[in-house]
């Protein structure tokens, strides 16, 4: 896909996360590592990750009653970051999901004392009954999610829909020992949309394998893994408090 220098193209929406370490300090500093790992980075089809393209979809059917798609979109892109399983954090735009904006994203792997991956996404479209977004580079997926809620034989249905594969090599083993793990976090998100709303749902899903090949020239992509990435920051993290803590006293006296 098209570049997409952050900087440059979606400089307005950098610029604000940037504010936050006058606004919001505590939160500026969640987000700093997503925001190193966004600068500079692309947008991701899934012809531009490495491997095998997956065709995922999970359903959540809801008796429609007084429920309308534009009322559970606005619901869900306003409660989203909320909404996601505990562990892994979605910041959502000052501006909120809105086409052209940046959301930064925090992604946990199993366990208490695991490195996280700091990356972002890219809102391509946002109106009343849909939004999607792709990933940008260094993410665990090249692809895109579409979220989307349509009435079909008297029930509502919300769906996510995800067309991908993994980045690069490192993520395709990730996804190949763990892959499931995906699955149960959409299902689980979709859950507590349910919860939310105060609605019973039922929920299922549609796994279709499109291309069982791997993509070797996009093996190079593994140079942006934001999970190596990330994990390089948390270790430097103490050294960079210190040669803060040095250059305050510096300029203390």
């Amino acid at each position: 896909m098209d570049a997409l220098p952050v900087e440059a193209q979606a400089g307005r929406q950098t610029t604000g996360w940037f504010q936050l370490g006058v606004n919001q300090p505590a939160r500026a500093l969640a987000v700093y590592p997503c925001l190193l790992n966004v600068l500079h980075s692309r947008l991701t089809g899934p012809e531009d990750g490495f491997g095998q393209k997956w065709e995922k979809i999970y359903y959540l059917r809801l008796p429609a009653g007084r429920l309308t798609p534009e009322g559970v979109i606005a619901h869900w892109k306003e409660r989203f970051s909320s909404l996601w399983p505990r562990g892994s954090q979605f910041f959502t735009p000052a501006a909120g999901i809105r086409t052209g904006e940046i959301a930064l994203l925090k992604l946990s792997f199993p366990g208490r004392y695991t490195p996280f991956v700091a990356t972002g996404v890219y809102i391509n479209h946002a109106d009343s009954t849909r939004f999607t977004y792709t990933a940008l580079s260094g993410h665990p997926i090249a692809g895109s999610l579409t979220f989307t809620a349509f009435r079909e034989d008297g029930d509502l249905i919300v769906q996510a829909h995800a067309v991908l594969r993994a980045s690069d090599p490192l993520y395709e083993i990730a996804f190949r020992l763990a892959g499931e793990r995906e699955d149960l976090f959409w299902l689980q998100t979709l859950e507590n949309l349910a919860a939310s709303m105060g609605v019973p749902g039922h929920f299922s899903k549609e796994i279709n394998l499109l291309d069982p090949g791997l993509r070797w020239r996009n093996a190079r992509n593994l140079l942006h893994n934001a999970a190596i990435r990330s994990a390089i920051y948390q270790l430097t993290f103490p050294m960079r408090l210190l040669r803060l803590y040095w250059i305050g006293k510096r300029y203390s006296r």
